[in-house]
């Protein structure tokens, strides 16, 4: 790592331990939080989560697929384990049975809330793992995602969240990556490497988003999809107004922010009329744009959203992008944490 990246780092790592004390918590008696909490599972839990909460039969293969209990063995970290609080606002409020489940399940309580909140943001990167492997079909992830919507309404949001989900809902940045940063960073990128650049260019096919990270730490990600994309002669752009692709809302369980976010790239996608959004990493950024956009916008994409990674595949497959041999027969293999 050269002396450039390290400072990067070093600045980048002061920054994310500054946020904790940027956003003061939010002041809610228990009573408050319970029932904002338990509002917000009445009015999520649709026919689809009722029948994934009855259909658990406690085989214990989502444990298997979580990188958090596959690395630790410990119970506290089984999938399914997460949706304790949900299930239990269903069993007394939703289920055929809840005359009978009341007499012997218990109604959850602000402590409950304040035990889970790390269950469900920091023991869980709702990555679909546990749901691609539940024989059973159960969406772990998704209802993760509830849980984590009625932890922001009870006022228990993670603090450097909550700061994030300021910043990008008020700002359209994270991490303070904004317009200015990205033209000083894509014309850096030109001085030193030759590259053409396109921001906001008319008839373009191609809109590509990129992430604060990126602009801050990870240029040559940006450099080698631009490279990439010069070589196959795709006509691409970026937006000036809409080039963020992480949605801090997804993450954090505010949907507030997650629309924002997202409608703010589809306005700019049809605005420009492009054919294809081209997503990078973080991956969270292609199921928030792949299958929550069209949702959130209520009515289908007049574009295709792909990860960098597909597209380049497509093109492989489709004879534009051609690539060498390594000798020696080794093996390349993709890994996407996301």
């Amino acid at each position: 790592m050269d002396k450039e990246m390290q400072d990067s780092f070093a600045m980048f790592y002061g920054m994310s331990q500054s946020l904790k004390g940027l956003v003061e918590p939010v002041e809610m008696n228990d009573d408050e939080r319970v029932s904002k909490a338990k509002q917000v599972f009445l009015n999520k839990i649709n026919r689809d989560m009722a029948l994934n909460l009855e259909a658990c039969v406690h085989c214990g293969l989502c444990a298997e697929a979580c990188q958090y209990y596959v690395a630790s063995e410990d119970p506290k970290y089984l999938p399914i384990g997460k949706l304790d609080l949900m299930k239990r606002v269903y069993r007394r409020e939703l289920s055929p049975l809840r005359w009978f489940h009341r007499l012997h399940t218990s109604d959850i309580t602000a402590d409950d809330l304040r035990e889970f909140q790390p269950k469900v943001f920091d023991e869980c990167t709702m990555c679909g793992r546990c749901s691609m492997l539940c024989p059973m079909g159960i969406d772990i992830a998704e209802m993760v995602h509830v849980s984590r919507e009625a932890m922001v309404e009870a006022g228990l949001m993670p603090s450097e969240l909550d700061y994030m989900c300021k910043e990008q809902d008020g700002e359209g940045t994270i991490f303070g990556a904004n317009e200015d940063l990205l033209n000083f960073r894509l014309n850096d990128l030109k001085e030193k490497h030759g590259v053409e650049i396109y921001v906001d260019k008319p008839d373009s096919e191609v809109m590509m988003l990129t992430s604060g990270l990126d602009i801050h730490l990870f240029t040559d990600a940006l450099l080698g999809t631009i490279k990439a994309l010069d070589h196959m002669k795709v006509n691409w752009t970026l937006c000036s107004h809409a080039f963020e692709a992480a949605n801090f809302g997804l993450l954090a369980g505010s949907d507030k922010t997650q629309n924002h976010v997202t409608m703010r790239i589809v306005e700019a996608a049809i605005e420009m009329g492009v054919k294809t959004v081209l997503t990078p990493e973080c991956g969270h950024t292609y199921p928030a744009m792949r299958w929550a956009a069209a949702e959130i916008s209520g009515k289908p994409l007049p574009f295709t959203v792909m990860t960098v990674s597909e597209f380049f595949g497509r093109q492989i497959m489709d004879g534009k992008l051609k690539l060498k041999k390594i000798p020696g027969n080794k093996v390349v293999t993709l890994h996407d944490p996301c």
